[in-house]
């Protein structure tokens, strides 16, 4: 008996946007893509996708991580599309490159029946049924990068909310679905207590004469954040307890970025230059003066920290 032909990317495509009840139309405004575009996938006329339009097409999809590895090598030719179908099913053929298995098995071991109980994002693959409404939240959010305010998603106790946002948004966020790049993004889960005004932290930018913030970044990691203000400093903030760590002199700060890695901040100011700064010296402040100066002499701590005693600080 003869084999029918070996699934393409074309046929994977077409089916896992079935399987998500989506038109073409919906599964490229929610990628952020042309119709054209998911319509010369589908008909194999362009046979393969750029990584990004690929990230882009998963996170509309509803994949999560291994599966959206497998999905972009598919649609760059790099994959066997069916490898893509294994995984989804709980299964990756031994034949699958040892690159695009970076779990190992993908077997389910726990009940996908969770009752009562939320799903958590780490259940995104046992999570079914809400492809379309998730395609459309991650569509509302994609358009409200540019805007003020908050996305309220609100239904009945008992609906599916939590689980909605949990193991539905936050994979899609996870997997880059805004934009190449956004899996970098921070990503947090906050349970409002008794008092929801201090589940947040303010913290207490320039609000002196002509005061405000320009603009505001957070590290790589969601540990710090750093802040543009209006009175030529840029502000670093511990996300976690709302503590200014320090204050950094730039001209006129219109805007702040960090490294990829997280090792640098940068500043934009209104005159045309950019500064960076080493975290380092913010993470251990002591190694860094150390490594930069040495240790300080007994008559430099006389100076400086007159009636301190002087603690070994460079070893």
């Amino acid at each position: 008996m003869a084999e029918g032909p070996a699934l393409g990317f074309a046929g994977l495509l077409r089916q896992l946007r079935t399987e998500a009840r989506l038109t073409q139309e919906e599964l490229a405004e929610a990628a952020g893509l042309s119709p054209r575009s998911v319509s010369d996938l589908e008909r194999g006329i362009n046979r393969t996708a750029h990584k990004n339009a690929a990230v882009l097409l998963a996170g509309a999809l509803g994949l999560a991580e291994p599966v959206v590895t497998l999905f972009v090598a598919a649609a760059r030719g790099r994959a066997p599309a069916a490898e893509v179908l294994a995984a989804l099913c709980g299964e990756v053929s031994a034949a699958a490159p040892e690159g695009f298995r970076p779990g190992g098995s993908l077997v389910w071991s726990g009940c996908p029946y969770l009752g009562l109980v939320p799903f958590e994002e780490q259940d995104a693959r046992v999570f079914y049924g809400r492809s379309e409404l998730v395609a459309k939240l991650v569509q509302r959010v994609a358009a409200r990068l540019d805007a003020a305010g908050i996305l309220l998603v609100t239904g009945e106790s008992g609906a599916g909310k939590s689980s909605l946002l949990r193991a539905g948004l936050m994979p899609r966020l996870a997997a880059g679905a805004l934009g190449p790049g956004s899996e970098r993004w921070p990503r947090r889960v906050i349970r409002p207590t008794g008092n929801p005004q201090a589940t947040g932290i303010s913290l207490p930018a320039d609000t002196g004469p002509g005061g405000g913030v320009n603009g505001v970044a957070f590290s790589p990691d969601g540990n710090l954040l750093a802040s543009a203000d209006a009175d030529g400093t840029v502000g670093l903030w511990n996300t976690a307890t709302g503590q200014a760590i320090a204050s950094l002199p730039a001209d006129s700060g219109v805007g702040v970025a960090f490294s990829p890695n997280g090792n640098l901040l940068a500043s934009a100011d209104a005159d045309g230059t950019v500064q960076t700064w080493h975290m380092s010296l913010f993470a251990n402040p002591y190694a860094a003066l150390c490594a930069d100066v040495g240790s300080p002499t007994s008559a430099d701590w006389a100076q400086y920290a007159p009636g301190e005693p002087q603690p070994s600080v460079c070893g």
